[in-house]
């Protein structure tokens, strides 16, 4: 199952910007927490957790363009 998810995620993201796919990454595939991320990319959490509330309404509009499973 982890191994189809990440798959369905690296499919979903390949359009999306480098940084944005590093974050997608680091959060849902390597299991890192916000602050580790902000630590790795040198921003801050706040910075972090913004970048993906925009990264994830992006995968969202891209697996359900139509808002059927809200």
């Amino acid at each position: 199952a982890a191994s189809d998810d990440r798959m369905v995620i690296e499919d979903t993201i390949k359009d999306f910007s480098p940084r944005e796919q590093e974050i997608i990454r680091m959060r849902f595939i390597d299991g890192l927490t916000q602050v580790e991320i902000a630590k790795r990319l040198g921003i801050s959490q706040v910075q972090v957790s913004r970048l993906l509330r925009r990264t994830l309404k992006k995968v969202q509009e891209k697996i359900d363009p139509e808002g059927l499973m809200r």
